[in-house]
């Protein structure tokens, strides 16, 4: 899953105002818009799932609109699960113990331990000391609803009307 916002249809725009200014605004308005859209996102994940900001940021991947590419990206992967360690994970006599989602309960997963200076939770794969797996949830598509997506990106273009106001008259002033 992924999402993206893309301005079409800017030829005529940027033929009757200044080229260079608008260009620029324009890039600086997909950045900004696209930053809240992914921490916005992150904070609507959180009400339902016990997951570390940093954690969930971290597997989002974005890629910043530019002057000549007014193209904004956010990366939502299905195959690159989270780590548990991420999702309030605990060392308890017999294992980690963990916490998914917000209203439910902790469970222990046996036989687990935390390492990697703790930034990570492995399982051994069987009796012998190595191989190691490490422990994972869910992947962040599986957190972040089709309807949540589609709320969030509405949300971000409505917001791109002021904010492009705004740093094109900050780009008009600077004689761009």
């Amino acid at each position: 899953m992924s999402g993206y916002i893309e301005l079409k249809g800017l030829d005529k725009v940027l033929a009757a105002l200044n080229p260079r200014a608008t260009g620029k605004a324009l890039a600086r308005t997909l950045n900004e818009v696209g930053s809240e859209l992914k921490t916005s996102t992150v904070k609507d994940v959180r009400t339902t799932y016990n997951v570390k900001a940093s954690g969930l940021k971290r597997k989002l991947k974005t890629t910043n609109a530019t002057y000549h590419n007014l193209k904004w990206t956010m990366d939502v992967p299905a195959d690159k699960r989270i780590n548990i360690i991420n999702f309030g994970a605990r060392k308890v006599r017999t294992g980690v113990s963990i916490k998914i989602m917000n209203k439910g309960s902790r469970k222990v997963i046996k036989g687990a331990f935390i390492a990697n200076s703790g930034k990570t939770v492995f399982q051994r794969k069987g009796k012998e000391r190595l191989p190691l797996k490490t422990v994972t949830s869910m992947s962040p598509s599986q957190m972040i609803s089709k309807a949540l997506k589609d709320r969030k990106i509405d949300e971000a273009m409505r917001k791109v009307p002021n904010k492009f106001q705004k740093n094109f008259d900050f780009y008009i002033t600077r004689g761009y």
